[in-house]
């Protein structure tokens, strides 16, 4: 048996040939995900929380550490989703249209909460010039990653939902930093929520779970 754990979601790996072989076993966090796949007939995906070590954690607590920069009121650990990889600001080319057609789409999911429905609108025919404006400058090769995801799923996860998450996660740190002291663990140094400090990246592996520890409250 082979096993795998998937620690950070969408991940397109899932949609590979290779998760049906009998001897892979992978278990994810995403329930979602997973049940989406395990609905499909696909027996060797298994829901799981992400681990974690309390006996690392308990070291860490134990060692000399900066408590002014970890301590926080309210923290908030991640990407902010506007580094390198948001590939729908470098979607250079498409047109007018499909442009203000995307935007309105992730408008509109913005609003809903808990149903993801953009997936199944681009893969409408009447959104298929849109897809193909998209595909000819983002060129996604789906048959050279040997899997099975289609077009529609790789532009909703890795072009519009990558941007929604950016332009939802600074609305929501920026209102809860209008009435709360935030600290911002990110990426990017020079993001700037109002009100709110940014701390700079902090180490997943050193700092990150003393962060959790003395945080009082924990934007995930």
């Amino acid at each position: 048996p082979y096993i795998s754990l998937v620690y950070d979601s969408p991940q397109v790996k899932l949609y590979s040939y290779t998760i049906i072989y009998p001897v892979c076993h992978v278990f994810i966090f995403d329930r979602v995900e997973y049940e989406k796949l395990h609905s499909a007939g696909i027996n060797t995906v298994h829901y799981s929380i992400l681990p974690s070590s309390c006996y690392k954690i308990d070291r860490l607590l134990n060692k000399p550490y900066d408590k002014a920069r970890v301590s926080c009121d309210v923290s908030f650990v991640g990407a902010l989703y506007n580094e390198d990889h948001n590939f729908f600001e470098r979607l250079e080319g498409i047109s007018e249209h499909t442009k203000g057609t995307l935007e309105g789409l992730m408008e509109a999911q913005l609003q809903v909460q808990g149903y993801s429905f953009i997936e199944s609108i681009l893969g409408t025919p009447s959104m298929k010039p849109v897809l193909d404006d998209v595909n000819k400058h983002f060129k996604y090769d789906a048959a050279s990653n040997y899997g099975v995801e289609t077009i529609e799923y790789v532009v909703t996860q890795y072009i519009l939902a990558r941007h929604m998450t950016s332009l939802e996660r600074k609305r929501l740190l920026t209102a809860v930093a209008d009435k709360y002291p935030l600290k911002l663990f990110t990426i990017d140094k020079k993001a700037i929520i109002p009100k709110a400090k940014n701390m700079g990246i902090t180490d997943y592996y050193d700092e990150m779970p003393l962060v959790f520890n003395k945080s009082k409250i924990i934007i995930c």
